[in-house]
């Protein structure tokens, strides 16, 4: 059995769209929906998880997640893996495909990490950030850098991730003995708290540096686009179904709704 796990703050036609082509026998569903937006659609067929307001680069996305892994865990259901996606996701290959694939390499972890060696990206998770400019440079002479990780190499990538059952109750359980309460007003803990638990244990050689999304970086690499992916549209469809990869991200019904169109019509023909 696989549990998905769906993070979602918009568009939830969008997000209902989503999790109909996640549907099947081996397949769980869980669904998160931001307190800040309405839930005006019906998912009745999902497990609706509770809700919390979370703000973007802030701790609560982490907290938020770990709350739901154990939620989840409280109700005694056993997974071979857990997805982690966010309601702007979107299915390249058939669910059945992904499921084959994952139960063909249970032991195996799916997350993109790299090292950091930057010691201007290190300050960042060093020290006491708010994201208001003077405050923070207040903070800095006040207040002394934190050592939560210093006795460890630190790794980052992408928030998102494809783990097995014993991957998520170790990173859950060091999460909240070694973390938990410790990363307030740090910003973008969730591109590095993942990687840093996980491939500083046992499970790295269980890692494969892939989180199988297709994400194009290259506004946001031009300096554009203020540090999010491009939003993919039609013209991007050869891209995405010829990466390998097994979800899109990230999508916009609002902006190019053809784009889902296509990818449902290849994965019909697949």
């Amino acid at each position: 059995m696989i549990a998905i796990l769906i993070y979602a703050h918009k568009n939830l036609g969008q997000t209902r769209r989503l999790i109909n082509s996640l549907k099947h026998k081996e397949v769980d569903i869980y669904l998160h929906v931001d307190l800040k937006c309405k839930l005006n659609e019906n998912f009745d067929d999902v497990y609706l998880l509770k809700r919390y307001n979370i703000k973007w680069g802030g701790n609560s996305q982490v907290q938020a997640l770990f709350y739901a892994l154990r939620e989840i865990a409280n109700m005694n259901r056993k997974y071979d893996h857990y997805i982690f996606m966010s309601g702007q996701d979107y299915l390249i290959k058939p669910i059945s495909q992904i499921v084959t694939f994952l139960n063909k390499n249970k032991e195996k972890n799916y997350l993109e990490y790299s090292l950091v060696t930057d010691k201007e990206i290190m300050g960042r998770y060093l020290e006491y950030r708010t994201g208001i400019r003077y405050v923070d440079a207040i903070l800095r002479r006040i207040l002394p850098k934190r050592n939560i990780f210093y006795e460890k190499k630190v790794y980052y990538g992408s928030s998102w991730w494809i783990l097995n059952e014993d991957a998520v109750k170790y990173m859950t359980a060091e999460y909240y003995s070694r973390y938990y309460k410790k990363l307030y007003m740090t910003v973008c803990i969730d591109e590095i708290i993942y990687q840093t638990i996980l491939a500083n244990s046992k499970f790295k050689d269980s890692i494969i540096n892939d989180n199988k999304r297709y994400i194009d970086w290259s506004d946001h690499k031009k300096g554009l686009n203020d540090g999010n992916p491009n939003i993919l549209r039609k013209n991007d469809y050869e891209k995405i179904i010829n990466s390998g990869k097994f979800i899109a991200r990230k999508l916009d019904c609002d902006i190019d709704e053809e784009i889902m169109n296509m990818l449902d019509k290849y994965r019909g023909e697949i």
